[in-house]
């Protein structure tokens, strides 16, 4: 359609999808749209050549404007971050420094963009870190933590999962320990760890799972939870000395109960030695005991020195008898044993010469 200008003169106005002076330039349609819905406008060259020309928004890139530019953060082409381009064929985030991603979303710090197990979060370059999802730590969220084979929870479903000096480890709750907080820890009542009087360890050893736990107990206090207290090194020597001191206590008594028991045992065997003597004195005399071969007319020396011409019954048995009597009085304990087996001996002997005698004589 020709029409006049406000300078006054005549001019096209073309119909939708048509630009040019004439009229005679056809814009591109995009899903039936003049540049896919973007402004289609006339352009004039160097050389006075007119051409047709799309005219996009930031939203789209394309000489027809067909592409459409990554939205990232806060639903904005590139984050914000950047600007959109073709390259390739493909729109793409030209992102400023600091910041990668389709979209320019993640900052540079979230290493391989935090491994697929997390996001990139923060609203500047200073505060950009990986929130790893759950099970996964670390700084780029490449650390898997430990998950207990029959629970398939991580950590037993007892602990959080941290990294450390590169490793991922499990913090477990106070009563439970190792690796993957499946050890239960010694407890008072059920309640207490360590009886609150020590700390919960790993005790490597032979088991199910090839672990035990034990009880590192505080000073002064000792026993498989901790709950007994420890003797201090004056108060263990005091203890020790006690029981040495009733040891000491109970081998005297016994000593002395030997003693005692020998004692008696002499004295016993000393009054029955003397009993069977006088047996012996009151069957056969003092002369059939104590005469030993000797003839009957020898003469004995008295006690008080003199002679006896009697016969000898007087003045010998007297002798022997008076001697022996101080000899005893001065044995010592000890030698009554040796004295009695011998008297027995010599009281046998005398007899059995008796008898040898008294059948002599009958003859």
């Amino acid at each position: 359609m020709c029409h006049i200008s406000a300078r006054g003169t005549p001019v096209c106005k073309c119909k939708p999808g048509w630009v040019g002076s004439q009229c005679n330039l056809k814009c591109s349609l995009v899903n039936g749209k003049p540049c896919n819905g973007q402004k289609c406008h006339s352009v004039i060259s160097e050389s006075a050549v007119e051409s047709v020309a799309c005219f996009c928004n930031s939203e789209y890139v394309g000489n027809d404007c067909s592409f459409k530019c990554p939205i990232g953060i806060g639903n904005k082409v590139c984050s914000d971050r950047g600007t959109c381009s073709l390259i390739d064929n493909k729109p793409t985030c030209n992102c400023i420094e600091g910041f990668e991603g389709v979209s320019c979303e993640f900052y540079e710090g979230c290493s391989n963009n935090c491994n697929g197990h997390g996001s990139c979060i923060g609203d500047s370059v200073n505060t950009k870190q990986c929130q790893c999802d759950n099970g996964y730590v670390g700084t780029s969220c490449a650390l898997k933590c430990v998950v207990t084979s029959l629970s398939g929870l991580i950590c037993c479903g007892h602990g959080t999962c941290s990294e450390l000096n590169g490793k991922p480890i499990c913090t477990c709750d106070d009563d439970r320990t190792g690796v993957d907080c499946t050890i239960k820890c010694p407890m008072v009542n059920g309640t207490s760890v360590c009886n609150n009087q020590g700390t919960c360890m790993v005790d490597e050893k032979d088991g199910l799972d090839g672990t035990t736990a034990k009880c590192a107990c505080f000073d002064g206090f000792e026993g498989a939870a901790c709950e007994s207290k420890s003797l201090s090194k004056e108060e263990a020597l005091k203890e020790a000395q006690k029981q040495v001191d009733s040891s000491s206590s109970i081998i005297v008594t016994v000593v002395i109960l030997i003693s005692l028991l020998i004692i008696g045992s002499g004295f016993l065997i000393h009054r029955k030695t003397k009993s069977r003597l006088t047996q012996y004195e009151v069957t056969f005399g003092t002369d059939a005991l104590l005469a030993n071969g000797s003839n009957v007319g020898d003469s004995f020396e008295l006690d008080d020195g003199s002679n006896d011409n009697t016969g000898g019954k007087r003045g010998r048995g007297h002798s022997i008898k008076n001697r022996n009597k101080k000899e005893s009085n001065s044995l010592a304990a000890e030698d009554v044993l040796a004295i009695g087996s011998m008297s027995i001996q010599m009281e046998e002997m005398v007899a059995v010469e008796a008898g040898k005698n008294n059948s002599n004589s009958t003859i």
